[in-house]
């Protein structure tokens, strides 16, 4: 997805790199509607696009996706497109974590500059980063579904660059717990990466750098 603004007002595009045909009508229509749904939900008001483009050609019952968006929706486009209201994208949201934010950006850019090889890699960063931001479900499954890709085919991309799922997400937590570790309480940092209990994000920070968290931060003596 790709966000752009105009005098127009804000653009959510969508499209798939790894499908030149581009994702399926059910995908697209589907992902539109959950992020107006989660959007919706995160700014505590019911907003409609200004807006809807799909680059498919129009379904036999037009009307079944109108009462979701409340908006004009056009078909046969050139592209898979939102458009948002400017003041509706640039609205603050009041569940926001700036903290968070501002250290998750801080190291997306610096995945990106370690990735510039590959950016299948890097698109796959991108997606965990955004699932920690959002404290959406990064599971395989689901992040496959954001790359538009089934699961199976994301294992087959990732162990032919000689990795897999769960070391990406092992290592994505593990680089993240260490940015984190100097800025933000110990006990919050298990709960921004998404472990069930504080015990197992302690042995996870073990088994990672061989030290607790707490040891982690003390200085090393001359």
């Amino acid at each position: 997805m790709h966000l752009s603004a105009s005098r127009a007002g804000a653009h959510l595009q969508l499209h798939s790199p790894y499908a030149p045909e581009g994702p399926s009508h059910f995908y697209v229509e589907f992902i539109f509607s959950m992020v107006l749904a989660r959007l919706r939900l995160a700014a505590g008001m019911d907003w409609h696009p200004k807006e809807v483009c799909f680059a498919h050609a129009a379904p036999d019952h037009q009307e079944i996706s109108r009462p979701m968006f409340r908006c004009p929706v056009r078909f046969n486009e050139s592209e898979n497109r939102m458009t948002l209201a400017r003041e509706i994208a640039d609205m603050s949201l009041p569940s926001g974590d700036p903290l968070l934010s501002e250290i998750l950006d801080h190291y997306g850019q610096s995945l990106l500059k370690q990735s510039s090889k590959d950016d299948f890699l890097g698109d796959v960063r991108k997606v965990l980063a955004d699932g920690f931001t959002r404290r959406d479900d990064v599971r395989l499954q689901i992040t496959a579904r954001k790359l538009a890709l089934s699961g199976r085919s994301l294992q087959r991309e990732l162990n032919a660059r000689g990795t897999s799922y769960r070391e990406e997400l092992d290592r994505f937590r593990r680089d993240l717990a260490v940015e984190l570790l100097p800025r933000v309480p110990i006990h919050q940092i298990g709960t921004l990466l998404q472990f069930s209990e504080p015990g197992s994000f302690y042995r996870a920070f073990r088994r990672w750098t061989g030290k607790t968290p707490q040891a982690y931060l003390k200085p090393t003596s001359s």
